[in-house]
Order: structure tokens, then C-alpha cells, then sequence
């Protein structure tokens, strides 16, 4: 008699490859649902679903805090089964999409916790909340403050994936490992903000979630990082492919563009990132998300890539970007959302900008605009208070500078643009474009009101000004360099500045 006949059948079931990956997350979401709504009634510490309207003064109060409520059980559930599958398919080898639909097809698991808890307690509800564990032992084997609903649940995952593990491996040693790593996992899961505050005590910095918003960016962060990581090992070449679609370099740019915001308002960090290091990470991923999904859109609308497959890849990542914005603040939202419409005017119909030669390129200046004001606030600044004449700065200069785009016509494809390349020629336009950035670094020290930045603004303005102007033209020379001078003006703003 085959006693894993059975769970054969079930496995071969969930891992169909015929079912689209889309239907298995569209069930796990389902799962978190129903879940979240059991948990209403069977855990003792109840959520208020006061129906006020929208003319009382308790309206935003409450349905904000029932969001950020209901928005922190999503990302727990959704960040916690993300880690399953990579150590599935590290324990048997199997292929990163079967394991993923094995984790997603066995989440029906986690609504045991809540039904088990209203039939033991006969309706009345068993609060469910994390454990601090005082010692080895009270964790092993199972921590005595989980209630019996959270204890079942365990057990029964444990033994789902050693079954899984049997059938797929063949070995029992495997077997224990993945199912211990499992036990491992959920054990973690439940102590979740004691390891947060212990890991913050490690590093000198005082931290404790007092509320659902405390972990949301935490949360989210690390979602988009196992979503990447997924993405790797679902399709390496694709993944390497987008990487270098969307550019490392000009990410690294924004994100340094983002710091310099920070140093116009402070005048030194002072460990001031190392201290907000969470939201500075997330904050970095919604830039770099943001462009990603802004390129790939760009390159499709181009034909450099395909064009389904880019837009779907583009959708997905301005979604986390939007998404992750909102999990910081309402205004790291509101900054995203203006510069991905300053993206959609200048590369949409109808308006679709980027036809009118040279000054369209101001929309593309305000994105990185906003992205240092962006910093200038997350520092702590006021948006009256940031400096007009380096705001000034940025939209002229950036606006004449980004145009150096257009060299690169055959790459970037703009057949219905009218760019200035065609009415000057190209090595006049090269030499005009080239001294614009001349112009523009020889500006630095008067902006910046430094001196000393004179002789390597004019030695960075006249490497800008031979990297354009040669007939080899190669773009990634020119961001390398740009990259490198940025990288030197955080430093000097940083370490060498002196202030009053």
C-alpha cells in the first residue's frame, strides 16, 4: 500500500502548471481575507467598526486607523509566506514557480487559527497576539503564551510541508531540515516585533512598536526585496535584462539626488540616515521603483523591448512604488504621484511633450526636483524654506543638459520627436549640449557658495565636455562621471562644508 499516493495526487494538483500564478495569489489573498475577518471575532482585542459618517468629526480618525489596521495584517501574511517558497526549492531543489504555488496552495491553513479558538472557547474568542520569550525554553516546543487555535496551525504546517518534502525529496533528512526551518520561521513570525527591538538594541537605537504604522514600512520594504529576489529565480535572464533595462547607474543618481536633498537641509547626517536607516531603504526602493517602471515604459513605447511583457513589468513596479510610497507618508505619495504625471505629459498623447525640441525637457528636471526636495522634507525641512536659486538651477540646467538624450536617437527610437540633433547637425548640437553642462558645473561653487569647488567643478565640466563632443559618443561614460561628481558633492556637503 502507497501511503503517499494520496498526497501525490494533492501536490501534482496545486502544482499545475496550466493554472495561471495569478489565481494562486488571488486565493492567498482570499485566504487573508477571511482570515482577517474570523480574527474579528475570535480574538478578544476587537477592532471598532463604528459607522460614522462622513460629516462627523471622527470620520478620517477612525477609518485611517481601520486601514493602517487592516493594511499591516496584508503585508505580515503576504511578507511571511514569501519566505517559504526559497526555502522549499533550496531543500529540494524543485522549481521556484511549483514551490511557490505549494506555499500559496497550502495558506488555506492559517483560518485553522481563528475557527479552532471560536469552537474551543464555544464562541466567546481567544486573543492571538506575538510572544516575547523569556527563555530557550519557552519557546521549545512550542511557546506556552500562543494560544491553542496558533499551536494547531503550527502543527498542522509542519506536517503539510514534511509531506511535501517526502514525496518531492525521497529522504528524510530533508524532510526534518525543511520542517524544522518552517518550525524556525513560524517561531520567528510570532516574535516578530521583540525581534525588531532587539535587533534596534544591537545597534544603539531605541525602537518599539507602539502601533500597526510602526511595521508597515518595515513590512513593505522587505515584500518588494523577496519579490525581486523571486523574480530572480523564477527567470534569471529576464530579471538580469529588466536590471539592466532600467540602469543601475541613473537609479544610484536619483537615490544620490535624494541624499543631496537631505544635505541641503542638514548640515551634516550625524548618523541621522543610520538613525531613520528603515525609511531611508524604503524610500530609496519607491525612486528606484519608480524609474524602473518609468524606463520600461519608455523602452516598450521605443520597441527596445517587448512590449506586453515591459508593461506588465512596468505596472507591477509602479504599483510597489505607489504602494510603498503610501506605507511611508501621504507626502512621499504625493511627490511620486506628481512626478509620474510629469512622466505621463512628457511621453503621452495627447499632450506627449517630448515632440516640442529642448523645453520639454523641464519635465524631466522637475522629477528630479522633486526627488531632492523629496530628501529636503524627509530630513525635516520645510518645502517654503528650500532654496529657490538651486531650484532655479535644477530646472534650467537639467532642462538644457537632458537633451543630451537625443544623441542617442537610434537608440532611444523617437521617431515622431523633432529634436534639435536634425535642425544643428550632430556635432553642433554635441558642442552645445556639452557646454551647457560646462556652463552648469562652473555654477556649482556660486549655487553651493563654496570657492573651493571651482577647480573640480572646471576639471568634472571639462571631462563632461570631451566624453560629449568625441566622435565616439558612448552615454555611459557620461553617467559614470555625473554619478562620480554627485557622489563627491554629498561628500564635500557632508564632511568638508563649513557652516555658520
Amino acid at each position: 500500500m502507497d501511503l503517499l499516493k494520496y498526497p501525490k495526487k494533492s501536490i501534482s494538483y496545486i502544482e499545475n502548471p496550466n493554472v495561471p500564478l495569478l489565481y494562486y495569489f488571488l486565493t492567498f489573498f482570499a485566504v487573508i481575507s477571511l482570515r482577517n475577518f474570523l480574527d474579528i471575532f475570535s480574538d478578544t482585542a476587537r477592532i471598532s467598526f463604528t459607522l460614522f459618517p462622513i460629516t462627523h468629526e471622527l470620520f478620517m480618525a477612525a477609518y485611517v486607523s481601520l486601514g493602517i489596521s487592516f493594511a499591516h495584517f496584508y503585508l505580515f501574511w503576504i511578507a511571511l509566506f514569501l519566505i517559504f517558497p526559497f526555502i522549499a526549492t533550496f531543500i529540494t531543489k524543485q522549481d521556484i514557480g511549483k514551490t511557490l504555488r505549494i506555499i500559496l496552495g497550502f495558506s488555506w491553513i492559517i483560518v485553522i487559527t481563528p475557527i479552532a479558538d471560536l469552537l474551543l472557547s464555544r464562541g466567546q474568542g481567544i486573543e492571538a497576539t506575538f510572544i516575547a520569550p523569556t527563555s530557550l525554553g519557552s519557546i521549545i516546543p512550542l511557546p506556552q503564551a500562543l494560544n491553542p487555535g496558533e499551536k494547531i496551525t503550527c502543527v498542522v504546517s509542519i506536517l503539510l510541508i514534511f509531506t511535501y518534502a517526502i514525496v518531492k525529496t525521497k529522504k528524510l533528512n530533508k524532510a526534518l531540515l525543511l520542517a524544522f526551518l518552517f518550525y524556525l520561521v513560524n517561531m520567528l513570525s510570532f516574535m516578530f516585533p521583540f525581534l525588531i527591538t532587539s535587533i534596534a538594541r544591537i545597534f544603539n537605537k531605541a525602537f518599539t512598536i507602539t502601533s500597526p504604522a510602526n511595521i508597515i514600512p518595515i513590512l513593505s520594504a522587505v515584500i518588494v526585496v523577496e519579490a525581486a529576489f523571486l523574480f530572480y529565480l523564477y527567470d534569471k535572464k529576464f530579471f538580469i535584462s529588466i536590471v539592466k533595462s532600467a540602469g543601475i547607474l541613473k537609479s544610484l543618481q536619483l537615490v544620490f539626488m535624494f541624499t543631496l536633498g537631505i544635505l541641503l537641509f542638514r548640515a551634516r547626517l550625524n548618523g541621522f540616515i543610520f538613525n531613520n536607516i528603515g525609511l531611508f531603504f524604503l524610500s530609496s526602493l519607491v525612486i528606484m521603483l519608480a524609474l524602473t517602471a518609468i524606463t520600461l515604459f519608455k523602452r516598450s513605447r521605443d520597441g527596445l523591448t517587448p512590449c506586453k511583457t515591459s508593461l506588465k513589468i512596468s505596472s507591477i513596479a509602479l504599483l510597489l512604488a505607489i504602494l510603498c510610497a503610501a506605507s511611508i507618508n501621504i507626502t512621499t505619495l504625493f511627490f511620486l504621484l506628481v512626478a509620474i504625471a510629469c512622466a505621463f505629459i512628457y511621453y503621452l498623447p495627447p499632450l506627449k511633450l517630448m515632440r516640442i525640441p529642448f523645453f520639454s525637457k523641464v519635465f524631466l528636471a522637475l522629477m528630479i526636483l522633486l526627488i531632492i526636495m523629496l530628501g529636503w522634507l524627509f530630513a525635516g525641512g520645510e518645502l517654503s524654506q528650500f532654496p529657490q536659486i538651486f531650484s532655479l538651477y535644477i530646472l534650467i540646467f537639467f532642462t538644457g543638459c537632458l537633451n543630451i538624450t537625443e544623441i542617442n536617437k537610434k537608440q532611444d527610437a523617437a521617431k515622431d520627436a523633432f529634436p534639435l540633433l536634425e535642425m544643428f547637425g550632430e556635432k553642433r548640437y554635441k558642442l552645445f549640449i556639452g557646454c551647457l553642462f560646462f556652463l552648469s558645473y562652473l555654477l556649482i561653487p556660486l549655487v553651493l557658495v563654496a570657492k573651493i569647488l571651482l577647480i573640480p567643478s572646471i576639471l568634472f565640466a571639462a571631462l563632461f565636455l570631451f566624453f560629449i563632443v568625441r566622435k565616439n559618443y558612448q552615454e555611459h561614460p557620461i553617467i559614470l562621471t555625473y554619478t562620480v561628481s554627485l557622489a563627491g558633492i554629498l561628500i564635500w556637503l557632508n564632511y568638508f562644508r563649513i557652516t555658520g
